[in-house]
């Protein structure tokens, strides 16, 4: 799996940015407290919608195009809302259904990247 790019807005230090990325290796580099972990955790929010940055009450939307798919999650008030190609999830279980099989899980995730 390939990412294309990845959208950020309303997210921690991030108001609206766009990343593309490059098929092969790539490198985000910026002083200490520029957002460069910020963009991991959006992109591990995006897709298990578990993220220790977001506070109750936030607003925020992270958008990917990896392969031949979009996702976009966005959070308003407590309510998580996924779209993955076009099809609609609403709440964060469902979404991890519909996402499993592209993704795998979130626990060999969290163990393969580390974000401090």
């Amino acid at each position: 799996m390939a990412i294309a790019y990845i959208q950020i807005e309303e997210f921690m230090a991030h108001r609206k940015v766009v990343f593309d990325f490059g098929k092969r290796v790539n490198i985000i580099t910026g002083a200490n407290g520029s957002g460069k972990s910020t963009i991991l955790a959006a992109l591990i929010w995006a897709i298990w919608g578990t993220s220790e940055r977001l506070a109750a009450g936030e607003q925020a939307s992270v958008s990917l195009k990896f392969d031949d798919h979009t996702l976009t999650r966005t959070f308003t008030k407590q309510l998580q809302q996924t779209v993955l190609d076009g099809k609609t999830s609403v709440g964060k279980t469902r979404a991890e259904e519909d996402l499993a099989p592209i993704f795998g899980t979130y626990a060999a995730w969290s163990r393969a990247l580390y974000i401090t």
